[in-house]
């Protein structure tokens, strides 16, 4: 498919103006994320409740996110504010901000986010201390 050679390198208005004088149809009809595949993953409950979604990244997507993921030099969680990275991966996480994703998770684990806010972390480098599973509140 020569949908990542056209968008790679390129903004989001670049390759959707590309895509759309190539006639091969709008960018937008490549989502990054498959919320499907959140739908119908069996939830595990033990040892917490949570999911295991392979292919939840689009297989159009994931050598351009993988190219437009922030650099990160260092161990630990770093908030999307205090990294750069690029439209196409900004696409991402508006995805996942997006309504349908939330309704997939809300139904996933039955439970209601409206006016919860959404945290998006990015990782570089893994320490020996991090992968610990554990959760900081009982909120989470």
């Amino acid at each position: 498919m020569n949908f990542v050679a056209v968008v790679y390198g390129r903004n989001f208005m670049q390759a959707e103006q590309i895509k759309a004088e190539s006639g091969t149809g709008s960018l937008e009809e490549f989502m990054p994320i498959d919320v499907n595949v959140v739908r119908a993953a069996k939830l595990e409950t033990s040892p917490y409740e949570h999911i295991v979604a392979s292919g939840f990244i689009t297989p159009e997507w994931k050598d351009i996110l993988l190219k437009e993921y922030p650099v990160v030099e260092k161990g630990g969680s770093f908030p999307l504010s205090t990294v750069k990275y690029g439209t196409l991966f900004k696409r991402l996480i508006d995805e996942m901000n997006g309504d349908d994703f939330r309704h997939a998770i809300e139904e996933k684990f039955s439970i209601d986010l409206s006016g919860k806010p959404t945290m998006f972390t990015v990782r570089g480098r893994c320490r020996p201390k991090d992968g610990k599973i554990h959760t900081d509140s009982e909120s989470k």
